[in-house]
């Protein structure tokens, strides 16, 4: 059995570790896709609305309606992202 000599290297310095990755994923994605992804905004996928929980590389982690938990989607394949002037809001009484 050999034994392996560990790297005495740390990783922590790393750009990638400086702000979370979420932000980090929903920078790169609103910059490269020019999407208005963010964080709890509404969007329709395949039909279906959802809310975007997050984000993992380039790809937003939206949770559907009616599902317990969030996929991961392509910010381009089939998304409609809604404004907020969209939104139908019920009248105040």
């Amino acid at each position: 059995m050999t034994s392996r000599k560990k790297s005495s290297k740390s990783f922590t310095t790393s750009r990638l570790t400086m702000l979370p990755k979420e932000i980090m994923s929903l920078e790169y994605i609103r910059e490269a896709y020019g999407v208005t992804a963010k964080i709890g905004a509404i969007v329709i996928v395949d039909g279906v609305y959802g809310a975007i929980t997050g984000s993992r590389m380039s790809y937003l982690r939206i949770r559907l309606n009616g599902r317990k938990k969030s996929g991961f989607y392509h910010p381009t394949w089939k998304i409609q992202y809604i404004t907020e002037d969209e939104l139908i809001m019920p009248a105040v009484k």
